[in-house]
């Protein structure tokens, strides 16, 4: 079993503030995969579906104080149980609307960026 939302989470907020500062970024693309999903077959990791949120909130934020744009590509969700109506199968589809959504809302509160 992999990582779980705790040693992930940390690992991030550890690593995201001396990432943003040293690379500056001005254009993120950002791999926001459900693999690590604890409902996916195949991710090696046991994040909740909070994890995730998480995760997303905390890159569009680090995105938004070094206002940076931010291309979001998807990745994994791959369920456990493949029914549509199994419970693995929800978390998995959840976990890819909830990247959409928290993408919509940190693009709701951007500063418009200026030229120059």
């Amino acid at each position: 079993a992999g990582a779980t939302d705790e040693p992930y989470l940390a690992a991030l907020e550890g690593e995201l503030p001396s990432l943003f500062a040293a690379v500056r970024p001005q254009l993120i693309f950002f791999q926001a995969g459900v693999d690590p999903h604890a409902s996916d077959a195949f991710g090696k990791l046991r994040l909740s579906s909070a994890g995730l949120k998480r995760r997303n909130a905390l890159v569009f934020s680090h995105a938004r104080e070094a206002r940076a744009r931010v291309v979001v590509t998807m990745g994994g969700g791959y369920p456990r149980d493949l029914a549509p109506d199994s419970v693995a199968y929800g978390h998995v589809v959840q976990a890819h609307m909830d990247v959409y959504r928290a993408a919509a809302s940190a693009n709701r509160q951007r500063q418009p960026l200026t030229p120059g």
